[in-house]
């Protein structure tokens, strides 16, 4: 899965639906084109209540976000837990490991470790 892909998995669990989407050419003949997708946030720890966000978002590379999910998953279920270490991410459940995930960096871990268990756990 791509982080696009996986990103938006993580902004729908945290609370956000597209709300609309446009489609776009860039200028001058290069013929390149794509779609901006609009969010919105109603009950989000990131986001203002009813902002809008342009559907580009950064959990894979945002602590602040990242901790904000893991918040999130720790308090809907008290027997969950996310150990994490330089370049592994463990997901324990009532104290033990249920899970864990390698990666060159420490983000990564923990991005893969969230992204995989809400697709497991949380089916948007």
């Amino acid at each position: 899965m791509e982080y696009d892909e996986s990103n938006k998995l993580i902004a729908k669990y945290m609370g956000g639906y597209m709300v609309g989407a446009e489609e776009y050419e860039l200028p001058h003949g290069s013929h390149s084109k794509g779609t901006i997708e609009r969010w919105k946030f109603n009950n989000s720890l990131h986001f203002d209540k009813d902002s809008y966000q342009i559907g580009l978002f950064d959990y894979h590379s945002n602590w602040n976000k990242l901790m904000d999910v893991i918040d999130k998953l720790e308090r809907e279920d008290s027997l969950l837990e996310f150990k994490i270490s330089s370049r592994e991410c463990m997901i324990m459940y009532d104290k033990k490991m249920y899970d864990k995930y390698e990666s060159d960096s420490r983000i990564e871990s923990v991005y893969w470790a969230i992204s995989d268990y809400i697709i497991q756990y949380h089916i948007l």
